[in-house]
C-alpha cells in the first residue's frame, strides 16, 4: 500500500495515537519511507503497520490500533493478517514501543518479544519465538 493510499485509510484516527500532524498530507510524507499496511475489519481501517529498513538495525516495525478498540481483542482474522505482513519476507523485526501499545498488540499476536539491552522500548520479534506458530 503507498504511504498516500495509507494516509487516506488512517487520517482519522492515525494522527492521534502516534503524535502526527492531523493533515493528511504531512501523514503522508511521515509514512513515505515505510512498508505501510492497513488491517481492515468489517470496511473499517482498524490497524496500521509500519516495517522501515533502518540501516545497521534491520527492519523496524510500528503498529498502530485505532483508539476505538485499545483494550479490546481483536478477531483472529486480523491477527494472522498481521503476523503474516510482517513475517512473510523476513525473520525478525525490531519492535519500538513508544506508545506502549505496540507491545500489547505483539503479544495478542503471541509474541515472545525479547528486550534490547540498553534500548528503552525497544524489542526484538522473531518467526521462532511465537506461540504456536504463525498460522
Amino acid at each position: 500500500m503507498t504511504a498516500k493510499e495509507t494516509a487516506a485509510q488512517v487520517v482519522g484516527w492515525l494522527s492521534r495515537v502516534v503524535g502526527c500532524p492531523g493533515s493528511e498530507k504531512h501523514l503522508e510524507e511521515a509514512l513515505t519511507p515505510a512498508e505501510n499496511h492497513v488491517l481492515m475489519d468489517g470496511g473499517v481501517a482498524i490497524a496500521w503497520l509500519a516495517i522501515m529498513h533502518v540501516p545497521m538495525c534491520g527492519d523496524v516495525l510500528d503498529i498502530a490500533v485505532h483508539p476505538d478498540l485499545h483494550g479490546k481483542w481483536l478477531t483472529r482474522s486480523v491477527i494472522s493478517d498481521a503476523k503474516r505482513l510482517i513475517f512473510n519476507e523476513r525473520d525478525f523485526v525490531v519492535l519500538e514501543n513508544s506508545t506502549g501499545k505496540a507491545l500489547k498488540f505483539a503479544l495478542r499476536m503471541g509474541a515472545n518479544p525479547i528486550m534490547i539491552p540498553g534500548k528503552k522500548d525497544t524489542y526484538l520479534l522473531s518467526k521462532a519465538s511465537f506461540k504456536g506458530g504463525l498460522q
